[in-house]
């Protein structure tokens, strides 16, 4: 097996729309400077280029992006509104780093509002997302998976959960799960390399259950895997995860 073009170049409608202010961002038709930096900066902290404890000097991002540092500090001010950068007095700005507390936080929040959503979507998911979703997981499941592919993986499983709470019908549960996700990012793809087929496997377990209009199975799909992704990533860290 092998990695598919369309999931390297993400052309497929669920990888397309991994965040939905991107869609709105789009269909706008305009973006500022800010809102470049903003995205690009974003991209280097989600994917890892930038690690969390790093600290972020306003003058060589301004160097790297080729703009002023007024934008930059708009950037820097809207990833601290999302949680990805820590804005400290007279420090300048970091990566966010985050502690295990806050993972089994959010993994809390997870066990609770995933599985329910889980229930709600089944018989709710078009077919043609549920056929975007399954091609892209075959074309993931890959023997001796690269950084690539785990950035790949993970672009896919914050599309796959927001898809199933987009199907659930609740856009506020949708929005908040999405910032939560982005806050695990690099927990993610630091902890939960070594699952990645087993991850893979709980999506179909979850989808199958959906396309099959099984609410029952659905739910208890999307605890199994909230649990089993709890689990490894506690077990996988300690302390702040940083750089």
């Amino acid at each position: 097996m092998k990695s598919s073009d369309a999931i390297r170049n993400g052309r497929t409608r669920s990888i397309a729309r991994d965040d939905p202010s991107d869609v709105d961002r789009g269909l706008k038709g305009r973006t500022t400077r800010a809102d470049e930096v903003y995205y690009r900066l974003r991209t280097d902290i989600l994917e890892l280029n930038l690690r969390p404890g790093d600290q972020l000097d306003e003058d060589q991002l301004a160097s790297k992006y080729g703009v002023s540092r007024t934008p930059v500090r708009e950037a820097l001010r809207r990833l601290g509104t999302d949680g990805l950068v820590t804005l400290r007095p007279r420090r300048g700005a970091y990566v966010a780093e985050i502690s295990l507390r806050e993972i089994w936080e959010i993994e809390q929040i997870c066990e609770l509002v995933e599985p329910f959503a889980a229930y709600h979507a089944a018989g709710q998911m078009s077919s043609a997302i549920i056929d975007d979703l399954r091609n892209e997981m075959n074309e993931l499941d890959i023997d001796n998976p690269q950084r690539d592919d785990y950035i790949r993986y993970m672009q896919l499983d914050v599309c796959f959960h927001r898809e199933i709470l987009d199907a659930a019908g609740n856009t506020i549960i949708r929005d908040m799960v999405t910032h939560l996700y982005r806050r695990m990012n690099a927990v993610r793809l630091i902890a939960n390399t070594h699952r990645f087929n087993q991850s893979i496997n709980e999506h179909r377990a979850i989808l199958n259950a959906i396309e099959d209009g099984d609410g029952t199975a659905a739910h208890e799909a999307a605890l199994h895997h909230i649990r089993q992704r709890a689990y490894r990533q506690r077990a996988g860290l300690a302390g702040p995860v940083g750089g």
